[in-house]
């Protein structure tokens, strides 16, 4: 009986896609820790329940357009408050990731 080895093949765009949303997702983790100024922030947290505003909303823009090299409007916080969510909506937009999150702090 042939033994059966699950692997991950990175040339799957469906693969590719959710590790792509799952770099962006923790990337956006480490950018809202930074500006809500707390550690205990998961992909699945909503900014405002964490205490965001308005305010920490305009102040996360420039960090996401810095991070991910797009230019975001202050309706994606508003429309898309967890991580995961906010994720998707960079990756219709064209953000990537393409450094680790230490490399943007400041």
């Amino acid at each position: 009986m042939a033994q059966t080895q699950k692997r991950t093949d990175r040339s799957d765009p469906v693969t590719a896609r959710d590790e792509q949303l799952s770099a962006l997702a923790d990337n956006l983790v480490d950018l809202w820790k930074r500006v809500l100024r707390t550690d205990d922030i998961t992909v699945d947290d909503d900014f405002f329940e964490l205490g965001g505003n308005s305010l920490s909303a305009i102040r996360l823009l420039p960090v996401v357009e810095e991070r991910f090299g797009v230019e975001p409007h202050i309706s994606l916080v508003f429309d898309h408050p967890t991580p995961r969510q906010m994720a998707v909506a960079l990756a219709a937009i064209g953000a990537a990731v393409d450094r680790h999150p230490q490399d943007a702090r400041e």
